[in-house]
Order: structure tokens, then sequence, then C-alpha cells
């Protein structure tokens, strides 16, 4: 063969392996377009007809895929499941692949986690194998790592950008079960042997070496949940000083001792946004009577017509649909509706005729703990003691609930109490991925069997958060908040770790 001959040869597998798109980053478009296997080769033959080669097939993503998936995954047709210490492996494996070591290294993952119940899925025309089965609810326990410190120096190897999206919500079991005591507390010590059994993983890269341990913090559930994990009788009694709604409405509540222990189940940042709204909105219902209970017909009238006005104005100035019950789904207050009424307090004050000052305080402590920031818990100490005695002076005759007491009284308790910043430990991941998984389960799982189907949704949860992936993925800029009045309640200059604070606003609560 001629040099010419062998250059023209060379010059042309160097152009297709040129115009060759990367396994990787073909699967991450498939992921970032939300594509059934269909949709992918429709797109790849059209793609190839006019750039020969482009989109790999989708046998070769398939195999990438399988090779990314933590093994074993159990699968039943109601359950789903991947241990904790494989998961937590491949986790770091592909975290770890992005980052740039260039010395031997001991290192610790940092991961949030926990469980949330849901219901109102689809019922589907496949049999159980208990007959008392039913795919109504869903119960999912996941994870999400935070970032990757070097022990030594204490210095950031890798941070999440975005903690609280489900870019990186990975699941360790999937269940077909209505949430309650029981099955809480027996998830909740399944996955605390597993952590305690959890050993250090070792990686080699050039040369050099990087063990890498992990932390877990329990911080992805609700304050309903907390309380179970606290044995609370109530759910309206505080989990943390175990003040009843009564006593929280008085000074005397500030003095009853706090149980750091339960600390540790953070502030469930997104559900405080939810009840700081419908604890004023339930205020402004009762305005007119300044009574916490509507007992008699004539106060029923009063209460119900001035609700209406108030749900009739928000529609009309904010297009805000309040207090509308979703079968199966709850209320229409969710985060989104909350944020928005947050966004806007002079408005808000002027339908509900709540007191303007407590509303922006409200709306400020809100966002404080769910910057990625540290806290100034000295200045933010004092917000939170001006707001409670702003909400006793004007409200004392509404009860407040345990949420609202949980924040302003023991709030910068919590946050000195952890050791990373308070925003960061949200359980938003995993409200939002209930959604995803509806549409996984609708649009991207088999029919044949439930069994088939349950793979097909957590394998497709598993590696739609899988790093790998997601660090190939085109992530969507959110517009940065403008945080100017809450600086003073920030310590910035202790914020390295943390990215622009922006408003995540794909979450929806079951």
């Amino acid at each position: 063969m001629s040099s010419t001959h062998a250059d023209l040869i060379s010059a042309a597998a160097k152009k297709v392996k040129k115009n060759l798109l990367p396994v990787e980053k073909a699967l991450a478009l498939f992921y970032d377009l939300d594509l059934s296997v269909r949709q992918y080769n429709l797109l790849r033959s059209i793609v190839n007809s006019t750039s020969e080669d482009f989109f790999p097939s989708y046998y070769s993503l398939k195999t990438y895929a399988d090779s990314l998936l933590p093994s074993p995954i159990t699968v039943s047709d109601i359950c789903a499941e991947v241990p904790l210490q494989p998961l937590l492996n491949k986790t770091a494996e592909g975290i770890a692949n992005f980052c740039d070591i260039n010395q031997n290294l001991k290192a610790t993952l940092e991961c949030k986690w926990g469980f949330d119940g849901s219901s109102g899925h689809s019922a589907y025309k496949q049999s159980f194998v208990d007959e008392s089965s039913t795919d109504e609810f869903m119960f999912v326990v996941a994870l999400v790592p935070l970032r990757l410190m070097e022990d030594a120096s204490n210095q950031e190897i890798w941070t999440n950008k975005s903690p609280s999206s489900t870019l990186y919500c990975r699941p360790i079991k999937l269940m077909f079960a209505k949430e309650n005591r029981s099955l809480i507390h027996e998830v909740e010590r399944d996955i605390s042997h597993q952590i305690q059994r959890l050993t250090n993983l070792t990686l080699s890269s050039n040369g050099y070496h990087l063990e890498i341990s992990f932390k877990m913090y329990l911080t992805m559930i609700d304050g309903a949940v907390a309380s179970v994990l606290s044995d609370v009788s109530s759910c309206s009694q505080c989990h943390l000083c175990g003040s009843t709604p009564k006593l929280m409405n008085s000074y005397n509540a500030l003095e009853k001792p706090f149980n750091e222990d339960r600390s540790k189940y953070g502030l469930s940042i997104l559900h405080a946004q939810i009840k700081f709204f419908e604890c004023l909105i339930h205020i402004a219902y009762r305005i007119p009577l300044k009574t916490w209970r509507v007992q008699d017909k004539k106060n029923n009238a009063i209460y119900n017509e001035n609700k209406e006005r108030i749900q009739r104005e928000f529609r009309k100035s904010l297009g805000l649909i309040i207090d509308r019950v979703k079968t199966g789904y709850g209320t229409s207050n969710d985060g989104n509706t909350a944020r928005k009424f947050f966004r806007h307090p002079e408005i808000a004050a002027d339908i509900t005729k709540i007191d303007i000052a407590l509303i922006k305080n409200f709306s400020t402590i809100l966002r404080v703990i769910s910057s990625f920031h540290k806290v100034n818990t000295i200045a933010f100490k004092e917000l939170l003691k001006e707001t409670f005695d702003i909400y006793l002076a004007n409200y004392s005759w509404y009860y407040m609930p345990q949420t609202v007491h949980k924040i302003l009284v023991h709030g910068c308790d919590i946050i000195q109490n952890t050791n990373i910043p308070i925003g960061f430990l949200s359980e938003e991941a995993l409200e939002a991925r209930h959604k995803e998984l509806r549409g996984f389960r609708l649009n991207h799982s088999r029919k044949t069997s439930r069994t088939n189907s349950n793979k097909d949704v957590f394998q497709r949860m598993l590696l739609s958060s899988e790093p790998s992936i997601t660090l190939n993925r085109k992530l969507t800029t959110k517009k940065p908040i403008n945080n100017d009045d809450i600086n003073r309640y920030l310590l910035l200059e202790d914020s390295a770790m943390a990215s622009e604070d922006c408003d995540n606003s794909d979450d929806e609560r079951d």
C-alpha cells in the first residue's frame, strides 16, 4: 500500500472518530431530553443520515449504562432496592472521575438521605402476588451526594451545585406502600444499620490513591416523619422541646430544654415554606373573628366569605390557586405557591390584612435557611426573636404551627449543630423526584409485568442521577436571586462551596 493511500485511510479514520459523539455525552443527552428508546433511534437515524455515525448505537448506550449500575439490584412486584454500599461506591467513583487527583488523599463524601411517601399513583392492569397490595401509594428512599471533602485540610474536592435538584437524587429503595409509623421506623433502622457497616472505598488513578469514607445526614424528611422518629405522640407537638400548641404561643416556650440529638433531622426547608405560607393564610381567614376555633354558624359564614375573597383576589392578582383540594395530591399549596406569595409581600399584606412586617420577616427567614451559605447565627437569632415578638403581639389567638415554632425558637440551635450550610440539607430533591417517578412509570417502563415495570423505573432513576452522566449534561442555569437584603444574616466569606442561590421551582408536594 502506498504512503498516499495510507495517509488517506488515516485521515478518514480520524474524521470518523472526531465526528462520533462520545457514548457518555450521548447518554447524557438521552436523559436531558427524556427520550425513549424509539425516540433516540429515530433521532439517531435522522442525524446519522446527514452526519454519518455521529450518534452511537443504542446498544452502545445500554452497554455503558449497565456498567454504571450498582449491583445487586433486587426487584419484585412491589419493591426495587439496592444495598447502600455499592450505591455509594458507584456514586463516589462517578464524582472522582471528574476530580483532578494528583496526590494520595483521604476524603469524605457527605450525603443527605431520607424517605417520603406519595399517593394518587395510577393503578395498572397488572396483578400482585399479594392481592392486598396496591399501587396507589409509593414510598421512596433516596440519597443526594453533597460534597467530597479532603480530610487533612478540610478543603472541598467536589461540591454539588444543585443539592435541591433531582439531578443527583439517587434511589435506595422504591416500594408500593403507604407511609406509616411502623414503615418509617423499619426503613430508618435498616438504612442506619447499613450506614454503620459502611467501609471505605479506595480508588486509583494516574498512580495516586484516593480513599473515600462516607458521612450521611438524615434530613430529607418532613416534620411529620421527624416527629415519628422522635417518638412524639402528636405532629402538633414540638419534637425538639415537647412544647404543645398552647405553650408555643407564649414566652415560656423559649425556656424549654432543647434536645440536641433530634436537631440532626434538619429544618425540612421545603415544607417550612409551605407551612409558613399556610400559617399566614389561615390567620388571614380568621382575622375578622380573631379566634383559632371557628364554631357557630354565624362565624362559619364570616370565615367562609373571607376565605373566598382571599382566594379570589390572589387568583386575580398573582394567579395563585390557594387551598384547593387536588384529589390524591393533597392541596394546591405547594412550594411554588409559597415562594410567589413571599416574593410579593405588599400584595400579600394588602389581600390578607396581615402585618407586612411579619410577612417580610417570614420571607427573609425562609430565604436565609434556603441559602447555600453559612448563617450568621448572632444576627439571625435577633431576626427570629423579633419575628416571634411580632407574632405574639398580633396573633397570639392563633396557635403557632409546630414548624413555625421549630424555626423561630430552635432554628439557630439546629443551624449551629450542623457543620454544613443548612440550605444544602433540604428535602426538596426527594419531593421533586416523585413527579419524575410518575413520568418514568408511565412513559419509560414495560407494562408486561409489575417486576419489569419496577425494574425499568428504578434503573431509570439510578441512571438519570448517576454523576458520570449528570456531569456531562447541559444543566439549566437559573436566574440568581438578589440576596442583598439577607446578606447581613449570612457568612459570605465562608461560602466558597456555595453556588449562586437560585429559585428552585421543580418541587411537588404529595
